[in-house]
């Protein structure tokens, strides 16, 4: 049985390399069209795309525009600037159909995570082992977050929302749940979203190890 499954994934494995090395290249016209982005990690395989060339190779001339944000991306769609935009996340796209506008989506669900760590130099954080024995000051953690950050050797580290059966939540979401949890309808003021801070004890965490 252990030798069949192995013959099967090598026979796999030889079929996938035969059909991807050795297919013939487009020969016909290429069409022409222009594609907005925002510079997102979720974007790395259209980057990965355009360097090997798979687009052309495939009967397209891609043209790719770059914006800041997946908002400004898809007004270059709206804007009749481009063709498509790809790796505008669902929020743009919800506020642009509420607002009237006719647009399509092909989309994928799925769960994805990028974490940025910023160390200033001047204080002589230049690698990862320059940790060791420092604050850090951040949000949204996860318990593996804080074991990660624990083993690199970090002192302390504070988060500045409270943390929920491990999990700190986004400032963003911390006022959601206050706007929510007022029942008003409508955004709260700095005033009223600080009296809230103050009745419900919201108080970031400082974790020393």
């Amino acid at each position: 049985m252990f030798i069949a499954v192995v013959i099967l994934v090598v026979v796999i494995v030889l079929s996938s390399f035969v059909y991807l090395n050795f297919q013939k290249p487009y020969a016909g016209k290429l069409e022409s069209i222009n594609v907005s982005y925002a510079p997102f990690e979720s974007l790395t395989l259209f980057w990965v795309a355009q360097e090997q060339d798979f687009f052309s190779q495939n009967g397209l001339n891609v043209t790719s525009h770059k914006y800041d944000t997946g908002t400004a991306a898809l007004n270059g769609v709206l804007n009749g600037e481009d063709d498509i935009v790809v790796g505008t996340s669902e929020f743009p796209f919800t506020a642009s159909a509420l607002n009237g506008n006719r647009i399509s989506t092909i989309a994928s669900i799925s769960k994805s995570e990028f974490i940025y760590l910023v160390g200033r130099v001047d204080r002589g954080i230049h690698v990862v082992s320059d940790l060791k024995g420092k604050t850090i000051v951040t949000n949204t953690t996860t318990e593996d977050n804080i074991a990660l950050l624990k083993e690199r050797g970090v002192k302390t580290v504070i988060t500045t929302t409270p943390r929920y059966d491990g999990r700190s939540f986004g400032t963003n979401l911390t006022e959601a749940m206050l706007t929510a949890y007022t029942g008003k309808g409508r955004r709260l003021s700095d005033d009223e979203l600080n009296g809230l801070i103050d009745e419900l004890d919201l108080r970031p965490e400082v974790m020393n190890f």
